[in-house]
């Protein structure tokens, strides 16, 4: 193995140990046997965090306030969700603060989440003739129904309900019933 090779190799590494922390990553650096490798799987490990937390598009104080709001979520919320304070989050919507890249992939997918619940509760009410849809009322209750299932606001899975059954009502004219658990 040459050393570009090498360095390919040790840069792929450090990118792979930042998604687990720097602090994973710098312990198989000091497994390496040379100060100059050590020094490139540290810096690529580095880089890597850096490059997640810059993120590689833009999103301006307007994407993450819709994409909140589209999900059904309070400032607060979101930011127990990240986890975040309340604060950051306005600061955020404001534009006096940038948000990283590893915020906007939460947001994602959380999105993501939502329009798989949505596809799966279509499908109950049209292919299954579900009559209603049972959403929960809060997070906590959400998370005791569903232990092995995704960790996502009961908020964003109200917005779900509310989302398919305005779309079951125009394409069969029926609107199934939301019921929200108590």
């Amino acid at each position: 193995m040459n050393s570009r090779e090498s360095r390919s190799i040790l840069l792929a590494l450090g990118d792979a140990w930042a998604e687990d922390g720097f602090k994973a990553g710098e312990a198989f650096a000091t497994v390496l046997q040379t100060e100059a490798a050590r020094a490139l799987f540290t810096d690529a490990s580095r880089n890597a965090i850096r490059e997640r937390e810059r993120g590689t598009e833009e999103w301006g104080a307007g994407d993450i306030k819709c994409a909140r709001e589209a999900l059904g979520l309070s400032q607060q919320a979101l930011a127990e969700y990240l986890p975040w304070r309340s604060s950051r989050i306005s600061e955020c919507e404001s534009g006096r603060r940038q948000v990283h890249g590893w915020v906007m992939d939460r947001i994602k997918t959380l999105e993501l989440l939502r329009e798989e619940l949505i596809q799966i509760m279509y499908e109950e009410c049209v292919h299954e003739g579900a009559t209603k849809l049972v959403v929960e009322l809060t997070d906590e209750e959400y998370l005791v129904s569903h232990p092995a299932g995704p960790v996502m606001p009961a908020s964003t899975q109200r917005v779900a309900a509310a989302i398919v059954a305005a779309r079951v009502e125009k394409e069969t004219g029926v609107r199934p019933k939301i019921v929200i658990r108590a």
